[in-house]
């Protein structure tokens, strides 16, 4: 590990002023914990997921293969709002991105099959297009399927 690595260690630069000396740093092992929960069982970071498929799974052509410019913005839209739901939920730990990044590359560095090792990867493929464009192809049919009944 570098130095600057090393930094991160313990406590945050990044933290918020508010919790300077109010209340005691997660370890990075705690913050992956708390992470990994939130994201596997908040049932409203779920909700909000299913509802941006099926309120934008109509733009898919199910009769094409071809990618529209416009399902790179639909994604970007959706990337985004992963990307905020998380910060947003690590910030609230007292957190920033970057130290649950840096913890998680740490982990994952220490041993690269370890449960952390495989959320980040599972976060990585979260974020990939191809497995996107995936989920919302299975969502119009869905919907598509629905509206035959």
């Amino acid at each position: 590990m570098d130095s600057k690595s090393d930094d991160y260690h313990g406590e945050s630069k990044h933290s918020d002023a508010k919790d300077s000396g109010t209340a005691a740093k997660l370890t990075n092992n705690e913050l992956l914990q708390k992470v990994q929960t939130f994201f596997y069982t908040d049932d409203a970071l779920l909700q909000t997921f299913e509802s941006f498929a099926k309120d934008n799974c109509h733009i898919i052509d199910l009769d094409s293969d071809e990618y529209q410019l416009k399902y790179t913005e639909m994604y970007n839209t959706y990337k985004a709002l992963f990307e905020d739901s998380l910060e947003s939920y690590i910030e609230s730990l007292g957190h920033s991105a970057l130290d649950f990044f840096h913890a998680l590359k740490e982990a994952t560095d220490e041993d690269a099959d370890s449960n952390d090792a495989v959320f980040g990867q599972i976060l990585f493929a979260v974020s990939d297009f191809d497995i996107f464009m995936t989920m919302m192809r299975e969502a119009a049919q869905a919907e598509e399927s629905q509206a035959r009944k």
